[in-house]
């Protein structure tokens, strides 16, 4: 059941190759209001508060994408930092659903119209 103000944004739209925010205010009522909506509104393992137009640092994991996969709740990250990377050889890759990516995306690479504006955090 998705927040009415959650719409996806579909590849190609350029925001979603945009580098999200930091979230400037942490354990505020707002951001746990963010995070809820966003984990109700989950598709795949894996989401972002940018999928969704909102223009904050928010990773939410959870079964195979997660890093306790038996974990009852998803794993929340505000503004995570990459601080490595396994190598090739150790990675090991899943199928996993992309709401991002349409059925029809495959035929449509040239479409990069976007009218979507990014939400600010606290607009939900």
């Amino acid at each position: 059941d998705h927040h009415p103000l959650l719409k996806i944004i579909l590849y190609p739209d350029p925001s979603l190759r945009r580098t999200a925010s930091p979230v400037s205010k942490l354990g505020t009522p707002e951001l746990e209001k963010v995070v809820s909506v966003l984990i109700k509104g989950m598709e795949s393992n894996a989401t972002t508060a940018i999928q969704y137009g909102i223009d904050a640092r928010i990773i939410i994991l959870k079964g195979n994408a997660s890093p306790d996969s038996d974990a009852v709740s998803p794993a929340v990250f505000v503004n995570p930092n990459i601080l490595s990377r396994s190598n090739e050889y150790s990675m090991v890759p899943w199928r996993e659903y992309c709401p991002v990516v349409t059925a029809a995306t495959e035929f449509s690479w040239g479409n990069n119209n976007s009218d979507h504006k990014n939400k600010n955090l606290f607009d939900l």
